[in-house]
């Protein structure tokens, strides 16, 4: 499960909380808003402005 390669360019948090913090942030500074999910390829949590299932 953790193949990590493929998310090398992404923004990787460990919890879900950290990239909760993350996207609060970005809502703040850039009025941009962003998705958490976690990742099935490397089971870290990641940002994303469209996530589908």
């Amino acid at each position: 499960m953790n193949d990590r390669k493929e998310c090398d360019k992404k923004l990787t948090f460990d919890t879900k909380k950290q990239a909760k913090a993350a996207a609060v942030q970005a809502k703040w500074e850039r009025d941009v808003d962003l998705k958490i999910y976690r990742c099935k390829k490397c089971s870290y949590w990641h940002l994303a402005t469209e996530y589908k299932i």
